[in-house]
């Protein structure tokens, strides 16, 4: 009998004192780590995606696993009128595992949103071909290509990158306007913290009179193009003087940027699509989307698909899922690179 009085009376003590450790919000740890997380409420279990780690966890459970692998001990998260609570000591250790000691620094640059934008749709077709199935002439029109393959390169980013915003323009048959997709891309960029980056890429597919132009290329804006990339309110009354410089300072280095970005998802492509379609390498235009998105941007062609022979590859799901991986693995490692070089300046 006093042996149950004790265990009642370090029951009652364990649970009374716990709020006074554990008010400390997981959703805040996660945020503080640049991590999102994804719960199940049902099975309660949980995953806290970060830069430097993906930590699941259970509630109740003096333990997570870092990567689905290694065993790391902490306080047991637990749910407090709804809220996922943890220690101090276990928020310590989330935040250490999510950030690699390199990152903690607050002037460290990384990419926190992707912007991937499906040309045209709705009553915007984009170009159109032809192609002859079984005797019947079968229309082919870009804006579903390019919504197809938009979602699939959206998907696989967010996979590999939960703890990262992965934002279409569209993701069903819809019309918008060129100045819909990059307002909606520069409202992102305002939202940003001052470490924080953002990448759009557009993707299109291709028409020409010239029924034997083939091949997929990659465009970016021209150097000498010059944007308004510097918000006079941020710089602070008196200092007007400096902004067309900080404005030069800007355009180089997204200049830069979008040169990189768009050599590795050409050279994705190239990987991707070997001897299917030519690889007519990189151009620079002054494309609306790419000229009014304040941050690094490309835009993509595809190929063509007034030529015969690239319209039956575009039609193709298989050919179309090799174009996926390419523009997918060209923009991971564009991203990586910034996120493990604090925008290639280490």
């Amino acid at each position: 009998m006093v042996h149950m009085r004790r265990l009642i009376l370090l029951l009652f003590f364990t649970i009374l004192l716990f709020p006074l450790t554990a008010q400390v919000s997981l959703l805040s740890i996660a945020e503080e780590g640049r991590g999102r997380i994804r719960w199940e409420p049902f099975r309660e279990i949980g995953l806290i995606a970060g830069p430097g780690a993906r930590l699941t966890f259970s509630l109740g459970v003096p333990f997570l696993l870092k990567d689905y692998s290694e065993v790391v001990a902490i306080d047991p998260i637990k749910r407090i009128e709804g809220d996922l609570m943890v220690t101090d000591e276990t928020a310590e250790i989330i935040i250490a595992l999510l950030l690699p000691a390199y990152m903690r620094d607050p002037s460290w640059q990384w990419i926190s949103t992707i912007i991937i934008d499906p040309g045209h749709g709705g009553r915007d077709a984009g170009a159109v071909g032809r192609r002859v199935v079984d005797d019947e002439t079968v229309r082919l029109l870009e804006k579903d290509i390019v919504l197809s393959i938009g979602l699939e390169v959206a998907d696989r980013l967010k996979e590999v990158y939960p703890e990262k915003q992965i934002i279409l323009t569209r993701d069903s048959d819809v019309y918008l306007k060129l100045e819909d997709r990059t307002e909606l891309a520069n409202d992102y960029l305002e939202k940003l913290a001052g470490n924080e980056a953002i990448v759009f890429v557009s993707i299109h597919a291709n028409a020409s009179l010239n029924t034997r132009a083939t091949g997929f290329e990659v465009w970016y804006l021209p150097p000498e193009e010059r944007r308004n990339l510097i918000n006079p309110d941020s710089v602070g009354e008196g200092n007007e003087d400096i902004i067309p410089i900080l404005n030069t300072m800007k355009e180089e280095e997204f200049t830069v940027e979008s040169i990189i970005l768009a050599r590795s998802i050409l050279s994705g492509l190239d990987d991707g699509v070997g001897t299917l379609s030519p690889n007519r390498g990189l151009k620079k235009q002054s494309w609306a989307v790419v000229r009014n998105a304040k941050m690094p941007a490309v835009l993509i062609e595809l190929g063509f698909i007034t030529n015969g022979k690239e319209a039956a590859l575009l039609s193709d799901p298989l050919y179309l899922k090799k174009l996926s991986q390419g523009i997918y693995n060209g923009v991971q490692s564009f991203v990586d690179h910034f996120d493990n070089t604090s925008g290639f300046t280490e």
